[in-house]
């Protein structure tokens, strides 16, 4: 009984295995130089990010540029500049075409790019979109992860402070709302 209980809990194991490496796989890493990439991103006011606790970065993925959605973690950026954060699965089939964009923040501002967008202190950025065809295990012959082929250096800029029309125009609204009631 011990013995079928082992089996068939290595089992459960191996295809919760398989299950993790379907995905497409990205290499997730801002210089390749045999693949032509040498991406550093700067800060606002145009100097290397090389804090690496200051700025996190997270690449999204999809099918077009419409789906990007968040894929593996945010990661700190390297002492060089560059970013390591290795094979990243996607939820897209291997060998599929997608797009795919790497967004950068000061960490201080929150934990996703999201968050950060709204914080009037920070500075964020993304790159352009490629579009790449997705490595994988699975596909014949196997894959590796694609390269970040096409990734060119990005600068991040300040969050925009709301203007003084559209702070005017809330006003006048709350105003509109306090006087309805």
């Amino acid at each position: 009984m011990k013995k079928l209980l082992l089996i068939a809990s290595c089992m459960v194991a191996s295809v919760g295995l398989v299950a993790q490496s379907t995905g497409g796989s990205i290499n997730f890493l801002t210089k390749v130089s045999a693949a032509g990439i040498d991406a550093k991103v700067t800060d606002a006011a145009g100097a290397t990010v090389i804090n690496t606790s200051g700025y996190l970065a997270q690449l999204y993925a999809g099918a077009n540029e419409a789906s990007l959605a968040p894929v593996g973690t945010a990661i700190n950026f390297l002492s060089s500049g560059y970013l390591n954060g290795g094979k990243v699965l996607t939820p897209l089939a291997q060998g599929s075409s997608a797009a795919v964009q790497l967004r950068a923040w000061t960490a201080s501002a929150g934990s996703s790019y999201e968050a950060a967008s709204t914080v009037s202190t920070a500075q964020i950025g993304k790159s352009g979109v490629l579009t790449l065809t997705l490595g994988g295990d699975q596909l014949s012959p196997p894959a590796v992860p694609v390269n970040l082929v096409g990734l060119t250096s990005f600068q991040l800029k300040l969050v925009p402070e709301p203007s003084t029309l559209a702070l005017g125009a809330l006003a006048g609204l709350a105003l509109l709302a306090i006087r309805r009631k």
